[in-house]
């Protein structure tokens, strides 16, 4: 098939889902304070233990640096006026050296340059001191919840480009010529099977029109098939059609059985064969089938 199209895949299944949600039983969220007020580390430290978190708090940038370049955490409580290393200085070094940790600033300075500042050094969320509880919480929440739908996404992209992989080596791995054809009936897509089967390159027909490979006294056949399937209440699909196409650099030619539906790519680029939804570029999707050897048989009986 083409490289833009796409499998069907629930994006995260019910096992998924349950397997989530026993690995946060067992391994809770953990979560990293660093703030060098010692009433507020310990304020923030029991109001996260007791809502169910793991919880590491840190008096200074430079020690949460340290911390985090050997330790990896779901999330970072972060303020900003700190001696030492600053949380907006704490933010480019993170960046800088690619560590990768959702951050929430929650600090007493809350200028409009600062949450800016902060916004464009990658921080997830900006909260001012003092913030009542029930919203701390429900931002943590939030941006955990945020975390959690990247990793099933990039969890969703692996499993696709592996599937992907599968079905193009499985496409190109078929005995039957699979091919794709533009609204102009140009090819946009075959597989590796025309190489054996007409001695070409998959390159060397990619924009070239159908009917050049097809045999003379089989073309008006060939374009009557293809204008059917897109005409309103043809049918969308031909029946099995017989067609001889040309060999490259010779004058041999192979019978194959053709079976064709009409397609259309919408904009986010899938194809569907019943014509439905967003409205796309008119396509043809094909497969070939050589049939020499039963003509040979049936020129025999």
């Amino acid at each position: 098939m083409p490289e833009r199209s796409r499998p069907a895949m629930s994006p995260v299944t019910p096992a998924d889902q349950e397997e989530r949600e026993e690995q946060q039983e067992l391994f809770p969220p953990k979560l990293l304070v660093v703030d060098d007020e010692p009433p507020m580390r310990e304020s923030l430290r029991s109001l996260l233990e007791i809502s169910g978190y793991q919880v590491v708090c840190i008096e200074s940038g430079g020690k949460a640096l340290a911390l985090l370049e050997r330790e990896s955490f779901d999330l970072l409580l972060l303020d900003l006026n700190m001696p030492g290393m600053s949380g907006q200085q704490l933010l480019d070094t993170l960046r800088q050296r690619g560590i990768d940790s959702s951050v929430i600033i929650l600090s007493g300075e809350t200028t409009f340059d600062q949450a800016t500042s902060a916004f464009r050094k990658g921080a997830a969320d900006f909260l001012a001191k003092p913030c009542p509880p029930e919203t701390l919480l429900a931002t943590i929440a939030a941006n955990l919840d945020r975390c959690r739908r990247k990793q099933d996404y990039f969890v969703i992209q692996k499993r696709l480009q592996g599937s992907e992989e599968l079905h193009r080596f499985i496409v190109n791995s078929a005995p039957d010529l699979f091919f794709m054809l533009d609204g102009e009936g140009r090819f946009s897509f075959v597989n590796d099977r025309v190489e054996s089967l007409l001695g070409c390159r998959v390159d060397d027909l990619l924009g070239r029109h159908f009917s050049e490979i097809v045999y003379d006294k089989d073309r008006d056949r060939a374009r009557y098939a293809f204008n059917l399937i897109h005409h309103p209440g043809g049918g969308r699909s031909t029946k099995r059609m017989e067609l001889r196409l040309r060999v490259q650099n010779c004058d041999d030619l192979r019978y194959v059985e053709v079976r064709a539906i009409a397609t259309e790519l919408s904009p986010g680029g899938t194809y569907t064969a019943d014509g439905r939804g967003t409205r796309g570029a008119a396509a043809t999707y094909g497969v070939a089938r050589d049939i020499g050897d039963r003509k040979q048989s049936e020129a025999l009986l």
